[in-house]
């Protein structure tokens, strides 16, 4: 496992309140802090797919309670809070694709 900044990119489709069908893109920026290494590095083989699910389901469950006009124009304000092994939620930003 590596400390320096790594960078992902999940696709998610679903529906919008008013049923019209997205697709998004996301960048996840995310980085093992040096100290915490030795304890995360026996539990998360691969935490690419975890950070991919966790954002699948936080996005799956926001983008339906919003129409796409809203969807659009909050695109940089839709804070995820996908559940990974650390204190803090992980920080996202929609992409213009």
């Amino acid at each position: 496992m590596c400390a320096q900044l790594r960078q992902i990119e999940v696709v998610v489709e679903t529906k919008t309140k008013d049923n019209v069908s997205i697709k998004v893109l996301i960048a996840v920026q995310y980085y093992v802090q040096p100290d915490k290494v030795d304890k995360y590095f026996y539990r998360l083989q691969q935490p690419e797919r975890l950070i991919k699910s966790s954002i699948m389901d936080s996005l799956r469950s926001t983008l339906p309670a919003m129409t796409i006009e809203d969807a659009y124009v909050n695109k940089g304000g839709i804070t995820l809070h996908a559940k990974v092994p650390s204190s803090s939620p992980a920080s996202c930003s929609l992409l213009d694709s």
